[in-house]
């Protein structure tokens, strides 16, 4: 039987770890923005709106280069410094053994093609939500540089950082740090956790689902490797597709875009049928070294204060995305 007091602790502490993350992010990106807008128009001669959009475009070097010292500031540094206050070690916690190639392979076909449901049907909602209540909405587009030169650090920007950074946290982390309660409480809340972390409405039900296989998948494999491999091509193939939507004007790049996704999604589709002939989806035996029913685990969680600040931090930032994306009329 698992003591209460160990349950409470593990989760408060995580819990202050992503409340910590996301008041950085919050703070990096809206506050220091805000902060530099009032700097630059009152004490130099310049446009605040140029130099912010030189600062914190991914069409600029000095910009892609700040997008790759966030995630250190945001994400790596209160991680490590979570490991050290708890006395972790860093090879018990992100301890994994080495995936193989088709393992590797059936979690990156089979969360993408379930990711993109997710996202596609999101799409579907939104829509409807337009028709129904005659809201127009906007979406915004990630920048892509247009110089040649500057695609490897919008890849690593995009890709590289969000799939080490981001699974050392969620699937390294977290999930290790709630193995020992039970496999379905861990998936979950690192995946619950995973999608917050997304501050819009059109990435949250996207990143839930592909948290739950990138989750699923490092504990059928014992490996956060597969995690961090999914997470990189799953961004990689994002930024493809944006990088094909400057050239699709042309006869030739829509022609390579057409082949480019139907080669993809045939992929996916057979990597996904692989995984689930092969491996299934069910989760191994539970592990469980703390045991403890369900209401235990969830009341833990709703009784951290921590939680609930990492909520409301959430839904104040998807509620100005909200205002954003859906403008009144007139």
């Amino acid at each position: 039987m698992i003591k209460k007091d160990n349950l409470k602790s593990t989760v408060n502490g995580l819990f202050a770890l992503f409340l910590f993350v996301k008041v950085l992010l919050i703070f990096i990106l809206f506050m220091s923005r805000n902060f530099l807008s009032f700097f630059i128009e009152n004490y130099t001669e310049h446009s605040s709106s140029k130099i912010l959009n030189d600062l914190f475009s991914y069409n600029t070097l000095s910009g892609l280069l700040i997008m790759i010292v966030i995630p250190i500031i945001s994400l790596f540094i209160p991680t490590c410094l979570y490991l050290y206050l708890s006395k972790s070690k860093y090879e018990d916690v992100v301890k994994s053994r080495k995936p193989t190639v088709l393992e590797v392979l059936c979690t990156i076909g089979t969360t993408i093609f379930f990711a993109n449901i997710a996202s596609a049907l999101t799409q579907i909602i939104l829509s409807l939500f337009k028709s129904i209540f005659n809201i127009p909405y906007v979406t915004y587009e990630t920048q892509t540089p247009t110089n040649i030169y500057l695609i490897p650090l919008f890849i690593i920007v995009i890709a590289v950082m969000p799939g080490l950074l981001e699974e050392f946290l969620m699937r390294g982390v977290a999930l290790n740090k709630l193995h020992k309660f039970g496999n379905g409480f861990t998936v979950f809340i690192s995946a619950f956790v995973f999608s917050m972390l997304h501050n819009t409405i059109e990435q949250m039900l996207f990143a839930f689902v592909a948290g739950l296989f990138l989750g699923i998948y490092a504990i059928k494999f014992e490996s956060m490797w597969v995690a961090v491999l999914g997470h990189f091509v799953l961004n990689f193939y994002s930024a493809i597709v944006q990088l094909f939507m400057k050239i699709i004007d042309t006869d030739a790049g829509t022609l390579f875009y057409i082949i480019f996704m139907l080669t993809f999604s045939f992929t996916v589709f057979c990597l996904m049928i692989t995984s689930f002939v092969l491996y299934g989806l069910k989760m191994p035996k539970d592990k469980v070294t703390d045991f403890a029913p369900t209401y235990a685990k969830m009341g833990a969680v709703f009784t951290s204060p921590f939680f609930y600040s990492f909520v409301i931090c959430t839904l104040l930032v998807v509620g100005i995305n909200i205002l954003e994306m859906f403008m009144l009329r007139g």
